[in-house]
């Protein structure tokens, strides 16, 4: 994954994150899913950042956000990222071909020999399960939380879906249909993104469902 960002490197330790997986509620299918079914319970304070893509925090808002989150953990330095393995981008025969146009015969060749390589690295990457969903695990800064998913010749920008720095002083989902972020944190790390210019930004508890299209 030549691609990511510097100091991005895929994690294989998927206990790192453990603390999320046994934190958050178990999905009751019998009604809404909750802020509580991809963040932990264990926050003082909670908010929602409303954002118009699905799940995926845009730059221009992770940008406003970022500066409070590093200022509300110790180890900005060191974070760990979700990232949902459905992605087509991750897998070859889920896009289309990512070669040049005009490409020759050796370098289309190329491609699908680098791409079925990538496959085989990614089908034997241990993933962080939790219900309905499972992800690949990356360990880096803070600063690189909006990473390429592509490859470096067709890059595809997206936020994680669930990260937190190794103190675990706060969390943020953007859960893979919602046209929210959700944070957990201290409680003045929640009042700063509700000061926050630039972010739609309201208080939610862990009990509050996930919103639509989830409700």
């Amino acid at each position: 994954m030549a691609w990511l960002p510097r100091g991005v490197e895929p994690v294989s330790d998927v206990a790192r994150a453990r603390w999320v997986v046994e934190g958050v509620d178990p999905w009751d299918l019998s009604g809404p899913l909750r802020v509580s079914n991809f963040l932990p319970r264990r926050f003082e304070a909670y908010a929602r950042i409303g954002h118009p893509s699905r799940d995926n925090l845009p730059e221009e808002l992770l940008s406003t956000l970022l500066p409070a989150l590093e200022k509300a953990t110790s180890r900005p330095d060191k974070c760990w990222f979700c990232l949902w393995d459905g992605y087509g981008a991750w897998w070859s025969r889920s896009h289309t071909p990512h070669y040049a146009p005009g490409a020759n015969a050796d370098e289309i060749d190329e491609y699908w020999l680098r791409a079925r390589e990538q496959d085989a690295i990614l089908r034997n990457t241990p993933r962080v399960v939790m219900d309905g969903r499972s992800y690949f695990l990356f360990r880096g800064p803070m600063v690189a939380s909006s990473m390429n998913i592509g490859t470096s010749e067709f890059p595809l920008v997206h936020s994680p879906n669930i990260w937190w720095p190794d103190d675990r002083a706060w969390c943020v989902s953007s859960e893979i249909d919602a046209y929210s972020t959700n944070v957990g944190g201290s409680r003045a790390l929640i009042e700063e993104l509700l000061a926050a210019p630039g972010l739609d930004t309201v208080e939610i508890t862990p009990d509050q469902g996930m919103g639509p299209p989830y409700e």
